[in-house]
């Protein structure tokens, strides 16, 4: 019995097995059944093929089968484009807002500075007028 009819005797319940075609290279199988190959290693065993084959029955109503959404994912991608636009118009009227308290921060910087030279001013005449009543005295 050559290892093509084996594999048909044993996997004789599964659908299509009469168009079984089996390739081997590069030290694997592959193994095709109604157009749908996969590939196991040279020495599988029938189960390791079952599996392989129950996998891409899996496989193939998985992909073929389409979503349903109950979640409304299907517009992720535009509430999330817009969710950004909306981040990135945030981000900028709170940057404008970020200078334009920065302009008043830097007038309190020069009205300090300013009442630093008066201050300097000040403690400069009175030195000035501690050092004439030290003269008058004198």
């Amino acid at each position: 019995m050559g290892a093509v009819t084996n594999l048909k005797s044993q996997l004789g319940d599964i659908p299509g097995i009469e168009t079984l075609n089996v390739t081997f290279g590069d030290g694997f199988q592959n193994i095709t059944i109604n157009g749908r190959t996969i590939q196991v290693g040279a020495e599988a065993s029938i189960d390791e093929i079952r599996q392989a084959l129950n996998v891409e029955k899996i496989n193939q109503v998985t992909t073929s089968t389409k979503p349903m959404s109950v979640t409304g994912a299907a517009h992720a991608g535009t509430s999330l484009k817009q969710m950004m636009q909306d981040r990135k118009t945030k981000l900028a009227a709170a940057h404008d807002k970020l200078n334009a308290n920065m302009g008043k921060l830097d007038q309190a910087t020069a009205a300090l500075d300013s009442l630093g030279d008066d201050v300097g001013s000040e403690a400069d005449d009175l030195l000035a007028s501690i050092g004439q009543f030290k003269n008058d005295l004198g």
